[in-house]
């Protein structure tokens, strides 16, 4: 079963207001999204991206969408490089599963966003999380009920963005309200082991569990290898 190797980066458990210093957001021109009863509550529009970190090229992103109020579209930017600049480029992956449910692709070159695949329907009603994963040039779409069972959408594949870059989010359609309200954003480098990491050694010791999604961390003191292991 395929689920994201990274935890959460923000559960947006804070005071009312400001995003905070780790978020920045890219080219904005619309009211930009804050804080609100910890979750990110978006008015409409622009792109945020998580600035602490470029990640490398195979990377991955999540995020859950408030099921009450969550058919304003959602997205995820990855290998987004130049932010807040007039050369911004990336994909951006855009889903709904509001009343119409589709997913695309798009391409960001220089700031001009460009659709590059149209998906129609692979969106379930029920898909409240969205994971995004970017694995040389394929680009895989997965949703889910609860953050911790995950199926695959839709795949595309695209060979402009091969480097690494930072990884966002994007809201559109939220009208004057209710505004598009989303939680517990992660991701980052998705990370892959060999068979040859995971044989058991007599000095492996967990290193703690986190539940959204599941996953633990357990680290083998004989090399230093940090392990990623699911929970089934």
């Amino acid at each position: 079963m395929a689920v994201p190797t990274n935890g959460v980066l923000d559960n947006f458990n804070r005071a009312d207001g400001s995003v905070g210093a780790n978020w920045s957001v890219a080219m904005a021109d619309y009211p930009v999204p804050g804080i609100l009863s910890n979750e990110l509550n978006w008015p409409q529009y622009p792109s945020m991206y998580w600035n602490p970190t470029l990640f490398n090229a195979d990377q991955e992103s999540f995020v859950k969408c408030v099921t009450s109020i969550y058919n304003a579209k959602r997205g995820h930017l990855l290998r987004f490089t130049n932010p807040n600049s007039a050369v911004e480029n990336g994909y951006h992956v855009l889903c709904t599963n509001g009343e119409s449910c589709y997913a695309s692709l798009n391409k960001i070159v220089a700031g001009d966003q460009t659709e590059i695949a149209y998906a129609n329907w692979v969106m379930d009603p029920t898909d409240v999380w969205s994971w995004v994963t970017i694995i040389g040039s394929v680009i895989k779409l997965y949703g889910s009920a609860d953050g911790i069972t995950w199926t695959l959408r839709t795949t595309w594949t695209d060979t402009t963005f091969s480097g690494g870059g930072y990884i966002g989010l994007w809201s559109q359609n939220n009208g004057s309200g209710p505004f598009g309200r989303m939680d517990n954003f992660g991701g980052g480098n998705v990370v892959s082991v060999t068979l040859d990491n995971c044989l058991p050694d007599a000095d492996i010791t967990t290193t703690g569990w986190t539940t959204t999604p599941l996953y633990s961390k357990v680290n083998d003191a004989s090399d230093a290898t940090v392990i990623q292991a699911t929970a089934v």
